[in-house]
């Protein structure tokens, strides 16, 4: 396998669905041996050999749901070697992510160290609506009361049922949903009534869904770390731990106080296998605490003594997670929508603006970085020639194909520098909930997301539902919207509304840093603007100010995934990144820096 660190972003759309041993329904439902899946497992890698997939109609397959689960009108049931899929979706959709799950089930195994008992006679349970109304009537017709559910899916310990629907255009957030959740039902069906920290179930979760999946060689890698479409959990976990209350604490406490959000949990579990010393050593912890037998009234089990002692005691671990932390760096950093990847291929799907930052100096040398660019890749197009890093004469290249939309959109490289500067959170003296500084603070509303319209670039985009909660906050920083979210991690809209108190006239350079999308006002003119879904990235703003008390708000609304925020003063002066484009546009014409040559 490659390691350089080759830049190559491709935009490129290929057909999806290919079908892999195709049987006739079936009168009844065939027993899991009669349907085998032959899967090819190497490393992190899986590349499907034969699949069978029967169409089983309105049959009911027998599951680890047993009879918790049955028909829903307009729902039809398809089975594999593993699973049985319930779903209204055409039978072409059905056999696409049944053939991922396939592929992902080895992995599964891999994680928890063995089978589900019973898995020779029975198979998992997954229900698939075509949208968040649908789901939503399969789950009314298995008993559940659910009028409408945010989040993309949701697994029901007991009932061991996945439901799913499709909760974002992104065909890779999709599978990325669908992966993270049927690791639940995988780990409910195999360890059923056994405890774990809750940082390693969803840390595993998250590792599985950040996957690279190639659907023309029906190939998965899963825990990927260097990949480029959203979730990019391991910029958002490194944001997520830098941006805590306190200074980056040892992995001592993060793992006893339960871990963080899911990108923070995604980070420590990549931790716990991120060597092969380290991966052994995961087995025999895992094994230790997830299959030891305990009755009903037992004590749970001491989780985190045998996590140190496997692993050398406290003193290394802390001391290991910290250089993992300060020295591990990725290729791809996402910024905005519309990436999807297929194998080493990212293509746009065509909405909005896409862009994918990869910070990589032409003097600097390639890294020799196991976990970097850590999925089976393509041999370098020869069209595109010879490329190097740290070299007399750097060069990249790209491969560019619009075969599919050949007379419309961009696409192409821009060549510059990023530079981020730190953001200086606002002094708690300064903020107060009224003009005449006798309240200190600022309020904080957190609603529901109620939805966002178009790619919520614009704050006019984002709708608020019920109200969750309202408090006073002190600091306008992820530590304190923890605080007042409690469980809640995903689909709010959090407002921070006061009065900031200004010294001396000045130019302030106002910064921004969040995820997902943020907007900043000094008396109600829009100052920073950081909209739309994306990891923790940061925009700034500049602006004049008298001395004295100025209307200060701020917004954020959070999707899915991890969440952050950061809002400051900067010591350096507002600019964008510059950077020299260089595109091919409609499929004909070369642009650089904005002036043209027809080609």
């Amino acid at each position: 396998m490659e390691r350089n660190c080759t830049l190559i972003l491709i935009a490129y759309a290929v057909c999806l669905m290919t079908m892999l041993n195709i049987r006739p329904a079936a009168a009844e439902v065939p027993p899991p041996q009669e349907t085998p899946a032959k899967i090819i497992v190497s490393g992190r890698t899986s590349t499907a050999k034969d699949i069978t997939i029967v169409a089983v109609g309105q049959e009911v397959p027998w599951t680890f749901s047993g009879s918790r689960v049955g028909n829903t009108t307009g729902f039809s049931w398809y089975v594999s070697q593993h699973y049985a899929f319930k779903t209204d979706y055409p039978e072409e959709r059905a056999r696409y992510y049944l053939e991922l799950l396939e592929l992902a089930y080895p992995h599964y195994v891999d994680i928890f160290g063995r089978e589900p008992e019973g898995i020779e006679t029975k198979r998992m349970t997954v229900v698939y609506g075509s949208s968040n109304e649908q789901m939503c009537k399969a789950a009314q017709s298995d008993g559940f009361g659910w009028t409408s559910f945010g989040g993309g899916g949701v697994c029901q310990p007991g009932h061991n049922i996945a439901y799913q629907y499709p909760s974002g255009g992104l065909l890779y957030h999709q599978r990325f949903i669908l992966l993270h959740e049927c690791s639940h039902l995988y780990q409910y069906c195999v360890s059923p009534g056994i405890a774990w920290p809750g940082w390693f179930g969803e840390g595993h979760t998250e590792q599985m869904g950040h996957h690279v999946y190639d659907p023309i060689r029906k190939q998965l890698t899963v825990w990927v770390l260097d990949k480029a479409p959203i979730h990019n959990q391991l910029d958002n976990g490194r944001a997520e731990i830098i941006n805590m209350a306190t200074p980056l604490r040892s992995f001592q406490d993060l793992a006893v106080s339960g871990g963080m959000g899911y990108a923070g949990n995604f980070m420590m579990m990549a931790f716990l296998r991120h060597s092969p010393e380290y991966l052994l050593n995961y087995y025999v912890w895992r094994d230790a605490i997830l299959y030891p037998r305990h009755d009903a009234g037992d004590t749970q089990p001491d989780l985190y003594t045998p996590l140190a002692e496997i692993y050398g005691g406290w003193d290394r671990l802390n001391a290991d997670f910290r250089q993992w932390f300060d020295t591990h760096t990725n290729t791809f950093h996402y910024i905005n929508w519309a990436f999807e990847q297929n194998g080493s291929w990212l293509w746009s799907r065509g909405s909005g603006g896409g862009r994918t930052d990869v910070l990589l100096t032409p003097d600097g040398n390639p890294a020799d970085d196991n976990w970097r660019m850590d999925y089976p890749r393509e041999p370098r197009p020869e069209v595109v020639g010879q490329i190097g890093r740290g070299v007399a004469e750097p060069s990249i290249g790209a491969m560019l194909d619009l075969s599919l939309k050949p007379d419309k959109g961009r696409v192409g490289l821009g060549l510059g520098v990023v530079t981020e500067h730190p953001i200086i959170p606002f002094k708690t003296e300064n903020l107060f909930r009224d003009e005449a500084c006798t309240m200190p603070g600022v309020n904080l509303e957190i609603h529901e997301l109620a939805e966002t319209a178009g790619n919520a670039t614009e704050a006019d985009e984002v709708r608020k539902g019920d109200l969750v909660t309202n408090i006073t906050d002190t600091t306008i920083t992820r530590a304190g919207l923890a605080t007042a979210l409690g469980t809640q991690t995903e689909r709010f809209v959090a407002e921070w509304n006061g009065w900031l108190k200004i010294e001396e006239q000045n130019d302030y350079n106002f910064g921004l840093v969040s995820d997902d999308g943020s907007w900043l006002w000094i008396d109600d003119n829009e100052i920073v603007s950081n909209g739309g879904p994306h990891g923790m990235i940061a925009r700034y703003g500049n602006v004049k100010l008298k001395p004295g008390m100025h209307k200060l708000r701020v917004l954020l609304y959070q999707g899915g995934g991890g969440y952050g925020i950061q809002a400051g003063l900067s010591d350096k002066e507002a600019h964008e990144p510059g950077m020299v484009q260089i595109l091919i546009e409609d499929g004909r014409q070369l642009l650089v820096e904005g002036p043209e040559c027809v080609i």
